[in-house]
């Protein structure tokens, strides 16, 4: 009896083990992806945010972002979407919806360009979610549809958007 209670324990605690380094492998791998997306995704932000400058929607000196934030762990695992914060001074709520189209329609043709890869359904690799004005700073979201959790967290968006 003795014998199968430390059997018992010694499953127990394998299992417990190997729960815990599987979960700690996938969350390792989770962030070298998301590391490597961000900095895909700045990339093409950096590339991109002239546009907003050319079409006189901010000033030249307004382009630089402070370091992108995760912004979708709320969603699940694998959702690829990141924050951008830009200091402007001239920008009303009435432009915003007019700096998002831009800002896609220049992210589209950058991911075109740079043949971007995408998830197989998505038309295109990097999607502005959601703009807003904070305090004098213009926030973008930018999903970059890579995997089919960040296409169906656009998908998500969408819907109770």
């Amino acid at each position: 009896m003795r014998l199968m209670i430390i059997i018992g324990l010694a499953v127990l605690v394998a299992i417990v083990i190997y729960i815990l380094v599987h979960h700690e492998i996938t969350k390792h791998a989770t962030l070298i992806v998301r590391s490597a997306a961000q900095k895909s995704t700045d990339a093409a932000m950096q590339a991109c945010l002239p546009v907003l400058a050319k079409q006189q929607l901010v000033q030249n000196n307004e382009l630089n972002f402070s370091q992108s934030q995760t912004v979708a762990d709320v969603w699940g695992r694998g959702v690829m979407a990141f924050e951008y914060a830009l200091v402007v001074q001239h920008v009303s709520p009435d432009e915003l919806q007019r700096l998002a189209h831009v800002l896609d329609d220049e992210l589209q043709r950058y991911g075109e360009a740079k043949q971007i890869e995408r998830v197989q359904s998505a038309s295109k690799a990097f999607v502005v979610t959601d703009i807003w004005l904070f305090e004098n700073k213009l926030h973008f979201d930018i999903a970059y549809l890579m995997n089919d959790a960040t296409y169906e967290y656009v998908k998500d968006l969408k819907k109770i958007g």
